[in-house]
């Protein structure tokens, strides 16, 4: 076994994995700092 050498693929799922999560979590936060629909005036 070589020390240091993961498996390419491993990391890249992990990697897509860790880019999935932030994208849910910033959806999250938007939704959690919704001020709410103003309609426009008439």
């Amino acid at each position: 076994m070589f020390t240091g050498v993961g498996a390419p693929a491993g990391t890249l799922v992990n990697v897509a994995w860790v880019a999935y999560d932030m994208v849910i979590l910033s959806v999250i936060i938007r939704a959690a700092l919704y001020k709410g629909f103003t309609p426009a005036g008439d």
